[in-house]
């Protein structure tokens, strides 16, 4: 008996036409938005701390796992998860398709405000004596004689988070643990000093961002909506 590759998939019912709000869920875009707003006056006590190493021993313990949690949202890494997922699961291939473009269009769009707002990274400056509004240098950073590469946002972890988002979508059993490696992206941008926490909170957003619209609009996952985990139609 000869098995088709649909007939692998689950059934998803009728294709579903997007609802409400772009029919997906936007809570998290507009919770990490607010976290940011939350963790930027408390940024530079954060970076303190670590590096004064006064970290608590867990996290000591962890820091090893944490820094190898970065190929969840490295390029490298991130290339070798779709290329699996692109030999392996032929019946979603149209939307592992999907998942390359909305994965170049997170690291784009981060890179991009990049060049538009300038701060400094953490372990660039002395932040010894600066508030946190003095890590910002102003727009156009490049143009008014940056070199060194911009904070703000993190764009590993956007990137991570858009192929957390999407992933999960794809694959519903595994969408918390796919949000939890793209958050470990986050902390480890943290705990080595890339990144402030409100950088980290911004890829965030925008990773969810582009991820979210890019799932309701692209016709690769219009016949799938529904049947993902996070992201439901009409919430």
């Amino acid at each position: 008996m000869k098995i088709e590759h649909h007939d692998l998939l689950p059934e998803v019912g009728t294709e579903t036409t997007p609802t409400g709000l772009l029919g997906v869920s936007y809570w998290p875009f507009w919770g990490f938005l607010l976290f940011g707003l939350l963790f930027f006056p408390i940024d530079l006590y954060v970076i303190r701390t670590l590096q004064a190493n006064n970290l608590p021993r867990a996290l000591k313990f962890t820091r090893e796992i944490v820094e190898m949690s970065e190929f969840f949202g490295h390029g490298v890494g991130v290339v070798y998860i779709v290329l699996t997922v692109l030999l392996l699961d032929k019946c979603r291939r149209g939307m592992t398709w999907g998942l390359i473009l909305l994965l170049v269009l997170a690291s784009l769009s981060a890179n991009g405000i990049k060049l538009l707002v300038g701060r400094d990274r953490p372990r660039d400056v002395e932040i010894t004596g600066v508030t946190p509004m003095q890590t910002w240098t102003g727009l156009f950073p490049y143009i008014n004689g940056a070199k060194e590469s911009q904070s703000f946002p993190s764009a590993h972890t956007a990137t991570a988070m858009c192929l957390a988002v999407t992933l999960g979508f794809m694959y519903p059993a595994g969408c918390w643990l796919f949000i939890f490696m793209a958050m470990m992206v986050g902390l480890q941008r943290v705990m080595f000093q890339a990144h402030y926490p409100s950088d980290v909170m911004g890829g965030a957003a925008l990773g969810w961002l582009v991820a979210s619209l890019g799932i309701a609009r692209l016709k690769v996952f219009r016949g799938e909506l529904g049947r993902g985990g996070l992201l439901k139609p009409g919430i």
